[in-house]
């Protein structure tokens, strides 16, 4: 694999610092995009799956067991009817903080280029398939794909098992798709906790 893309916090246009006398940077890397089809959401849920969705996931594999630079990463995705984001939590060293920006966006072009290995991607479909297989016996967790997930820009409502099929149905060029037209670098964000005082130009 090509080494990680070195000007990421070049290209961050929006930081926010809040200083902290600890010893670790608490971080939360985003992607803001307009609104999406419900195709797209699913695709883009897969996206935070992929990247960080346990011990297979691309980040966890890389800036944890690869590279030992953090503990967890955690993904979060919200939307709404016009914009949403994907973002990633994470901890870090502040001798760390730049490479793992990095190793993100590295990840982020390969899901652009549609660079992805073909059994990784079944794996990781497989896995978070099973996963939300598992939350449709979860009330709340139902509660909260029809409070949150579903959207007014839709012209019915998708229920849950349309989610599971059109998940079913995803490919690797819906990936990339997704990936290209919504998860772009001007529209990336980092808000830090602790003792960073250098400006992350975004």
């Amino acid at each position: 694999e090509s080494p990680p893309k070195k000007a990421s916090l070049s290209e961050v246009k929006k930081n926010i610092n809040e200083p902290r006398d600890i010893e670790n940077i608490h971080l939360a890397l985003s992607y803001r995009f307009d609104d999406l089809t419900f195709k797209q959401r699913v695709a883009m849920q897969f996206v935070a799956h992929y990247l960080a969705g346990g011990w297979s996931s691309r980040l966890i594999r890389k800036l944890r067991l690869e590279k030992g630079w953090t503990y967890w990463v955690h993904p979060r995705i919200f939307s709404t009817e016009k914009t949403g984001f994907l973002r990633f939590y994470f901890t870090v060293t502040q001798e760390n903080l730049s490479q793992s920006i990095d190793m993100v966006v590295k990840e982020i072009d390969l899901l652009r280029s549609g660079k992805i290995q073909k059994a990784d991607f079944e794996r990781q479909k497989q896995s978070f398939l099973i996963s939300r297989l598992i939350e449709m016996n979860d009330p709340y967790r139902i509660l909260d794909y029809y409070g949150r997930f579903v959207v007014q820009n839709e012209k019915k409502v998708q229920v849950l098992d349309s989610f599971v099929e059109e998940l079913d149905r995803l490919r690797v060029e819906d990936i990339s798709a997704v990936a290209s037209g919504a998860v772009v670098d001007r529209n990336i964000s980092v808000a830090t906790i602790g003792n960073y005082h250098s400006k992350i130009q975004i």
